[in-house]
């Protein structure tokens, strides 16, 4: 009787394969033990088939013995093909995991860090708990009633704008948008940095009335309505705020948020800020873009990138990932805040 090879393993296409009963396996060099163990397995059986061989020989008529036998040899299969299935399931979720990460660098521009890789409702829980610990000592942000869900702000946006505020002297501030994001900055031009000037942009009148009561307003502080106009960019019907030239006047911002007006579905949206570069923004500066995941504020951020590099301006930046994504635009001299 000839005997049959149930194990071995070769290389195909730089790809190492598992030949068991019969089955091709692909498997990866971080299971080298497992098929150590399946190779040990199969020696066994091997073993078990000569002996089984030789008492068919001897004992003809030991039927309940051979029967005995046999099943130890199929329970042994069945353990290697156990294995077998275990080493598919590791395989399998390997490459999951390794199509999802190609998946984020991708829409990333390959530029998001490890944490990426974690799912986004735990991003943001960490996020949530750092932003907790970060600001529970300190004195100037006297409120942190926020309400970070839904299409409002969440909490890696209020995390990298409170460490902006806490760790930068920001003097001129430009912010797109009125929502969560304002109660940060205003405590910061109340109690931070009296001196500083506050300039929030908001196109809805009702909603202007309805939130500032639950703001602390400094007499630096000014809410602006702005009606919303419709402009060709790039052959694309596009919307933004009209000028704001008695805003931006002779200043310089250090600080530009842009998270208005809505931006859900539109080609180009919050496009503003280009009217700011380069006369209106500061030699030392931070811009942050929300909502960066999304097509629209990608379009927006090249052409924010593009008109800084235009006109020569270095810059440094980062995303921070939670339950939504916030590009982080600075200038070289504050590169560390991208580190955040």
């Amino acid at each position: 009787m000839q005997k049959t090879k149930l194990f071995k393993i070769y290389y195909e296409n730089n790809h190492k394969i598992i030949y068991l009963l019969g089955i091709k396996i692909k498997v990866k060099n971080h299971i080298l033990i497992v098929e150590q163990q399946l190779n040990y397995l199969s020696q066994k059986i091997d073993k078990c088939e000569t002996n089984i061989n030789e008492i068919k020989k001897i004992y003809k008529t030991k039927s309940v013995e051979i029967t005995e036998i046999s099943q130890m040899l199929t329970a042994s299969k069945e353990k290697i093909q156990d294995i077998n299935n275990t080493i598919q399931k590791i395989n399998k979720r390997a490459e999951n995991i390794d199509n999802t990460i190609q998946v984020i660098n991708k829409r990333t521009d390959g530029e998001l860090k490890p944490l990426q890789s974690i799912p986004k409702l735990v991003r943001e829980c960490i996020y949530s708990k750092v932003l907790s610990d970060c600001t529970k000592n300190t004195e100037w942000l006297k409120q942190s009633n926020f309400t970070l869900t839904g299409g409002a702000a969440n909490y890696s946006f209020i995390f990298i704008l409170f460490k902006i505020l806490d760790t930068l002297r920001i003097n001129n501030i430009l912010e797109f948008g009125l929502g969560q994001s304002s109660k940060v900055t205003t405590q910061y031009t109340k109690y931070k940095n009296p001196d500083s000037t506050l300039s929030i942009v908001e196109h809805n009148q009702e909603w202007i009335d309805y939130f500032k009561k639950e703001l602390i307003l400094s007499e630096k502080t000014q809410i602006y309505q702005k009606n919303l106009i419709n402009f060709d960019l790039n052959g694309v019907e596009s919307e933004k705020y009209e000028p704001l030239d008695n805003i931006i006047e002779n200043k310089k911002f250090d600080l530009i948020i842009i998270d208005g007006p809505i931006g859900q579905d539109k080609t180009y949206p919050r496009t503003n800020i280009l009217d700011i570069i380069p006369e209106h923004l500061a030699e030392s500066f931070v811009i942050i873009l929300d909502d960066a995941e999304r097509t629209g504020e990608k379009n927006t951020a090249n052409l924010i990138l593009k008109k800084l590099d235009d006109n020569n301006i270095n810059y440094c930046k980062s995303y921070k990932v939670g339950a939504k994504t916030q590009l982080l635009i600075t200038s070289k001299d504050y590169e560390f805040i991208n580190w955040y």
